[in-house]
């Protein structure tokens, strides 16, 4: 989000774009109509823009398979409270804020479930006085 301008611009439920971040700051400078795509659209539109895209299995380490085979339980809701949301707030030579946040999401939950991360106001928001990514 450019605290600047108050425009805006997010991507979710991505399972090929390395860096979602880079997607929405190259939708928010080709000032593009889409505000906030989700799924293959968006993996779609990082590819016809040159970003780097990944094979999915990409995301995946040892470590984080290894602890989500230890905590899956078969037709049972588990509750993991890991997960690694980042969020930058950034001033720069002019003044101008802006905020800019990602996630991988959280383990067991329904396909296709966003959170809240890339919602203005509720996991982002910047202006031209305050810039917050939680």
């Amino acid at each position: 989000m450019d605290g600047a301008t108050g425009q805006y611009r997010a991507a979710g439920c991505l399972r090929r774009v390395k860096n979602p971040v880079r997607l929405a700051r190259a939708m928010l400078d080709s000032q593009s109509s889409h505000v906030f795509l989700v799924g293959q659209p968006g993996d779609d539109l990082a590819r016809a823009r040159g970003l780097d895209v990944v094979d999915n299995e990409y995301f995946t380490t040892p470590k984080r398979r290894d602890f989500w085979l230890s905590k899956k339980k078969p037709q049972q809701q588990q509750k993991v409270d890991e997960h690694g949301t980042v969020g930058a707030v950034a001033l720069d030579l002019h003044g101008n804020l802006a905020t800019a946040n990602s996630t991988g999401g959280m383990m067991f939950k329904h396909t296709g479930r966003m959170g809240d991360t890339a919602i203005v106001g509720a996991g982002l928001y910047a202006d031209k006085d305050v810039a917050i990514a939680w």
